[in-house]
């Protein structure tokens, strides 16, 4: 055995380990080395852990700031195409024009109403805002708002396609629709976006 070795066994078992002036400086220098070595570990861990938890509460914030947006713009859109489509509905010269009990299309009543073609322009301009807005929708939002749009599409392709419906039951029914469109992306947007 290393004569070292030795004479700290034989200090150790006899206890006069505590009287020599190197036991303090070895044990303060254990303590140095083991408190450098824990803190480096405890930073390390530490700040990789903030950075996770960072990047997470940055992405939330991203997706609800983008959730945000789409639920505003498909709502504002929705408001638009439905003012629009009752700035017609209302007109009460379309009954009597184009009786409600007969066939007439979009550009019937945009012959006999030409000022109409500005209100079916904004209503076009908001439909196709809305389906832009779509694309963001299928993949972020609520399934009871992608619903919705789903069920706002199947109007308006009614309100196009459909034949024996009158120029009235057409965007009375797009309005309608529209109305319950715009109430269910409210009810989804609060409890999606938790407002």
């Amino acid at each position: 055995m290393d004569p070292t070795a030795r004479e700290i066994a034989t200090a150790v078992l006899d206890g006069s380990i505590t009287a020599k002036w190197w036991f303090y400086v070895l044990m303060i220098g254990v303590s140095a080395v083991g408190a450098a070595i824990g803190t480096i570990v405890i930073t390390y861990v530490t700040e990789r852990t903030k950075g996770r938890i960072s990047k997470e509460v940055w992405f939330a914030q991203e997706s609800w700031k983008e959730k945000y947006r789409i639920y505003t713009g498909l709502i504002q859109s929705t408001e638009e195409a439905l003012a629009a489509t009752w700035a017609i509905v209302s007109d009460a010269r379309v009954f009597s024009t184009l009786p409600p009990d007969r066939h007439s299309s979009l550009a019937d009543g945009v012959r006999a109403f030409p000022e109409h073609q500005a209100y079916l322009d904004n209503q076009t301009k908001a439909l196709e805002r809305i389906s832009e807005l779509f694309v963001g929708a299928e993949v972020l939002l609520h399934k009871d708002a992608t619903a919705a749009i789903e069920k706002l599409g199947g109007a308006v392709t009614r309100m196009n396609a459909v034949v024996n419906m009158s120029y009235h039951s057409r965007l009375m029914q797009l309005a309608d629709v529209a109305a319950e469109v715009k109430v269910s992306l409210l009810a989804a947007a609060r409890s999606d976006l938790r407002i």
